[in-house]
């Protein structure tokens, strides 16, 4: 039981060209990069974004998938920046709200912002969504029921697939 993170990216790659109309330029804030599941989202956004050839990925940011790492390249990156910026993809909610609160804090309109997770709750992505700091999230399903299904399945000594 996994996710397809290749396919949450390409989903989100679609998203985005489509909300931009196939032209635009874009921020993709990542973790560190050796993460599997990073990669794969990473190569899945490329390959929807890359069938446009308007829309140009400027800028990679590293944030560690921790908020305050996002927060602070973000913060430095719009001070320095030289191109007009209009939608900026984080690899997880928490990075995509340290986005927003990093133009915030540089009193700049920011451009739209989408994540992924989609956590429900205080300080999650949907709530971010309801109070207009980010734009969409992209579910970051864990198959836990598939998972929790199958345990019983094997403590239950039932064939298993």
């Amino acid at each position: 039981v996994y996710t397809n993170n290749y396919e949450i990216g390409y989903e989100a790659g679609q998203y985005i060209s489509k909300l931009l109309k196939g032209k635009g330029n874009i921020i993709e804030v990542r973790s560190w990069g050796k993460i599997t599941a990073e990669g794969e989202r990473h190569s899945g956004f490329m390959d929807a974004v890359n069938a446009y050839e308007d829309i140009n990925v400027i800028a990679e940011i590293y944030g560690d998938f921790k908020k305050e790492s996002a927060y602070y390249l973000m913060n430095d990156f719009i001070k320095n920046q030289d191109q007009p910026v209009d939608l900026v993809f984080a690899m997880n909610d928490e990075m995509a709200i340290a986005v927003a609160n990093a133009y915030e804090a540089n009193n700049m309109k920011r451009p739209y912002i989408v994540g992924v997770d989609a956590i429900s709750g205080e300080g999650g992505g949907v709530e971010a969504i309801q109070q207009g700091k980010i734009d969409a999230s992209f579910l970051h399903a864990t198959g836990g029921g598939k998972i929790i299904d199958l345990a019983v399945k094997i403590l239950s000594s039932e064939q298993v697939e």
